[in-house]
């Protein structure tokens, strides 16, 4: 009996321990996608690279113009200009989520929409003189890649 008790013990420890196991590489493979977009993002920030950063936005072609690209190198610039003290990725408060709906779901020839749905939001944060300040972007995936969302190709 004893043994019976002790092997049924066992028995569910490994089986706690194989679920927790299951579950943490599970959470990690679903923020792995937003790694890798902080990542890319902290080695254009580390480089001071415009262009690199400018690689992680989603743009649709039609808006990939000279005068798009040089507008939004400019910005950068000026951003990676500022120290970047910490890169986080929140979740879209609700009223902005419905407003964000509301843009993508009009009539395609009427208002201009997202290159990709936001599903998150990406926080810089800035060191300045007197503290310390941020600048949001929102954030799309597309198979598997998470990008900075832009509409009429520029950032939102």
């Amino acid at each position: 009996m004893m043994a019976t008790q002790r092997l049924f013990k066992l028995t569910l420890a490994c089986l706690f321990a194989g679920l927790c196991a299951c579950q943490e590489s599970t959470s990690n493979a679903a923020e792995a996608p937003e790694a890798q977009l902080k990542e890319k993002l902290w080695e254009a920030i580390r480089a001071k690279n415009a262009q690199k950063f400018i690689d992680c936005f989603f743009m649709e072609e039609r808006f990939n113009t000279p005068t798009v690209r040089e507008t939004n190198f400019k910005q950068v610039e000026v951003l990676l200009g500022r120290e970047t003290t910490d890169i986080q990725i929140e979740e879209i408060p609700p009223k902005d989520l419905a407003e964000i709906t509301k843009i993508q779901n009009s009539k395609s020839d009427t208002a201009p929409r997202y290159s990709l749905l936001p599903k998150k939001m990406l926080r810089l944060h800035l060191k300045v003189v007197n503290g310390s300040s941020g600048r949001r972007f929102l954030i799309g995936e597309k198979n598997g890649q998470w990008y900075i969302v832009t509409m009429a190709g520029h950032t939102t």
